[in-house]
């Protein structure tokens, strides 16, 4: 037999097998799970719920919500600096 018998149909010069792609062009899971929790941090310190779709009545209530989430977050970020600095250094 000769080496060209041996050799796929496809297989001619300049032909390349390229990676197998998700069905439908779809992104890497990675990247669409870093968007998804982007997207619900956003609307977890913008105040926003999934109960109330267009936001708390009050405007107060809304920015109450804003600001102790962003002071729950800088007491977090507090926290962890604090046990680093304590325990790891």
């Amino acid at each position: 037999m000769s080496d060209a018998s041996r050799k796929p149909p496809s297989a001619g010069p300049g032909s390349r097998r390229e990676p197998a792609r998700p069905a439908g062009g779809a992104q890497p899971l990675f990247a669409s799970a870093m968007a998804a929790a982007a997207r619900r941090a956003l609307a977890h310190f913008a105040g926003r719920n999934d109960d109330e779709p267009n936001g708390p009545p009050d405007t107060v209530e809304l920015w109450g919500r804003r600001i102790g989430r962003a002071l729950g977050l800088a007491a977090c970020i507090a926290l962890g600096i604090y046990l680093y600095v304590a325990y790891l250094r």
